[in-house]
This record gives C-alpha cells, structure tokens and sequence, in this order.
C-alpha cells in the first residue's frame, strides 16, 4: 500500500508539467475569420470619401488579416460606404469576399506592390476591386456580382498588373475590364455579364489574355464581350 502512495504522484507531477509546457510554449498561428469593423464605414452622402488601410487594425475585427485568413470586406448597413486600399504587400488568405448591402457600396484597391494570393474571391452585391499594378492571384475561383441584388455595380477593372485565376465566373450584372497594360490569365472564363477588353482606354496601351491550351472562354446567357485595339497598342488573345 506504501509503495502505491509512493509513486501515486508521478501522474499529477507530469500533468503539472505538460500544462506548464503549454503556457510557456509559443502558441501557434490560427487562421480565422476576419470582418470589417462597420464603425469605420462613412455614410452615403460624405464627400470626399476617406480611403481606409488594409494594414489599419482598426479597420478589423478582431484584428488585421494575416497569412491564411478568411477576409469578409462587405458592408452590412445600407447607405454606409468604404473605399478600401490594400497596403499589406504580400498576403496569402483563404478566402476574400467585398460587398455591401442596400445602396451600400465598398472598393478596394489593389496598387502597386500589392502580392496577393486567396483560395477564392468573391465580388458580391455592390463590391468593386480596381487593380492599378501587383499581382492578384486566385488559386481557385473568382466570382463576380455573385447573388447580386444591389446597385448592379459590381466588378473588377485589372488597369495594371496581372490577374491570374484558376476559374472567372463573370455573372449577369457583373464588369470585367482589363484595359491601360492590365494583364489576366485563367483556365476557364465563363461570362453572362460585360466583359471587356480595352486596348484603346490610352493610347499605348496592351493588354494580354492568357488563354492557354485546354483553356476556355465562354459567353453565355445575354453576356457581352467587346474588344477594342488603341491607335498605337494592341490586344492578344492567345
């Protein structure tokens, strides 16, 4: 019975330690869910409009997005508005959806120097991306005006830069522009929305679709596609 109450501590001891271990040790990165913070939206009628930053933690909750989070940059007031700039560089995230409810209306810009990559992104009911440089990469599907019931203002317009997509899934109501040298490349592109290549915005532009074999594009549904070549620019669709 002795020789029990002995040893009967060395569980407790080696429990004490192991959460001991836990506490000291540095805990890991979790990727989580990341929301706008709706304190920082302006309303409607404000003029000039604020430009917020990405890297703001205050424009978050709970804080900043890190590598393999999922960001939700919507809006969930209406008549509130957001114009957004990405100035975190390189990001890799899980997923990224923009939008806003109502007559809401939220842009992010994607300038110079930005590296993004994301699982998806979707662009929702009254969300718009312009990207002005960088690279914007979607290693799975980006979605445009996905369930759209807003202003009907939804899209993505590449002015610079590339944007590269396993999948481009441009739906009614939706605009994809590549125009003034933007750059996109895709496996498959589906469009019912405007889709529109512009060659002719400035007058040295060129703007390269990569289409690779066994890629395809496809117009659907009422979509519109039009192709503009500038005076002394060009378009290629290989």
């Amino acid at each position: 019975m002795a020789q029990r109450k002995r040893f009967g501590f060395v569980p407790v001891v080696l429990g004490s330690l192991l959460a001991l271990w836990l506490c000291l040790a540095p805990s890991a990165a979790r990727a989580g869910t990341i929301g706008f913070n709706q304190a920082e939206a302006s309303s409607s009628s404000t003029y000039p409009l604020p430009t917020l930053y990405w890297s703001a933690a205050v424009n978050w909750l709970p804080n900043a997005p890190a590598n393999g989070d999922s960001v939700d940059l919507n809006l969930t007031s209406s008549q509130t508005v957001a114009q957004m700039n990405f100035d975190a560089g390189a990001l890799s995230l899980s997923n990224l959806a923009v939008g806003a409810v109502g007559q809401g209306f939220v842009t992010l810009t994607l300038p110079t120097g930005t590296n993004l990559t994301s699982g998806s992104e979707t662009i929702g009911t009254n969300g718009f991306v312009v990207q002005n440089g960088g690279s914007n990469t979607v290693t799975g599907a980006l979605t445009l005006a996905a369930n759209s019931s807003g202003l009907g203002v939804e899209g993505y317009i590449v002015e610079g830069g590339q944007l590269g997509a396993a999948a481009i899934v441009n739906n009614s109501g939706a605009d994809l522009q590549f125009r003034n040298g933007g750059t996109g490349s895709y496996q498959t592109l589906t469009n019912e929305g405007t889709f529109i290549v512009d060659g002719a915005y400035t007058s040295y532009s060129l703007v390269t679709l990569n289409n690779p074999i066994g890629a395809t594009l496809t117009n659907q549904n009422g979509g519109r596609m039009f192709i503009y070549a500038g005076s002394f620019g060009g378009n290629t669709l290989p």
